[in-house]
């Protein structure tokens, strides 16, 4: 059930004093309002996911760096192993 700010006002006010009613329905907006400003606060933005993507470039272009020294390293240690028999 979908309830507004001024639904809640209207509900309370008509069972409690005006004043109470405005009070209880500020404070629990306000606290609505925390909860989703927490919930939202450790989304990912565009700039986020850019820089993630750059990281992910660099890690990329590493792993190959270091693929390909391995891969010469155990050629030249097997051309070695070959030529020495």
């Amino acid at each position: 059930m979908n309830i507004t700010a001024n639904q809640l006002y209207s509900f309370l006010s008509d069972r409690m004093d005006k004043d109470i009613a405005e009070k209880l329905t500020m404070y629990i907006d306000s606290k609505i309002h925390q909860a989703m400003t927490e919930k939202t606060n450790n989304f990912a933005t565009r700039e986020d996911l850019a820089n993630l993507k750059i990281e992910l470039v660099n890690m990329q272009k590493d792993m190959l760096r270091w693929f390909m020294t391995i891969f010469i390293t155990l050629i030249i240690a097997a051309v070695g192993v070959v030529l020495k028999n």
